[in-house]
């Protein structure tokens, strides 16, 4: 079955053949449901790597803790057993590189040590750089001038990035920044997930 078009909120989506994602698609499809089975050698696509999806996918996972759980899996979730699942989205340039220097509190930019293809309204994340893993900081892209990057919001904490000599040797003690936009997006539904950290799952078994 090729999928070319927007599906609404599904309870229960039992995929035992082929289910294909609309390899030529130039718009949107989106996917909900509360239980996604692919089982009994069934197959799920959603662009393979020799035809990546260049589109925009969203499949959103629906369900509170205490919905109907099927045994062995739960619910909110998407599960796999016997069967095969492809997920093959747009190649992009880097999806995780270092900051180039140290960004400070109230900072609203930061620069990378490499070209990237990120671009403006795209999420990105900052990792912390000191033992609070909290300190780790989510921003989204306003501005883009080279490898220098602007955000919608100050920085809370300082990211430091550097490197540092001890006698002979320099160690890099460089921050992380990793791009988080995808355009294949598998999420849990944001109003029975923020909050209450019930989140979607995906659960793969053999045989």
């Amino acid at each position: 079955m090729l999928l070319d078009v927007s599906v609404p909120v599904l309870n229960t989506l039992i995929v035992e053949g082929r289910l294909i994602f609309d390899p030529d698609s130039q718009k949107k499809i989106t996917l909900g449901a509360h239980h996604i089975m692919v089982q009994n050698g069934g197959y799920l696509e959603i662009g393979t790597p020799n035809k990546p999806l260049l589109y925009d996918v969203e499949i959103t996972l629906h369900g509170k803790k205490t919905d109907k759980q099927f045994m062995g899996f739960g619910n909110k979730v998407i599960y796999v057993q016997n069967s095969k699942i492809d997920i093959h989205g747009k190649k992009r340039d880097h999806t995780w590189t270092y900051l180039k220097k140290t960004v400070n509190a109230k900072d609203k930019s930061f620069e990378l040590d490499k070209a990237v293809d990120w671009k403006v309204g795209e999420t990105v994340v900052i990792a912390s750089s000191s033992y609070n893993i909290e300190e780790a900081e989510q921003k989204k892209i306003t501005a883009i001038t080279g490898n220098v990057f602007t955000v919608d919001s100050e920085f809370k904490y300082k990211h430091y990035s550097a490197y540092e000599k001890y006698d002979d040797t320099i160690i890099p003690m460089l921050t992380e920044v990793a791009l988080l936009s995808r355009n294949i997006v598998i999420k849990g539904a944001d109003e029975d997930s923020i909050g209450t950290n019930y989140g979607g799952h995906m659960m793969l078994m053999g045989r």
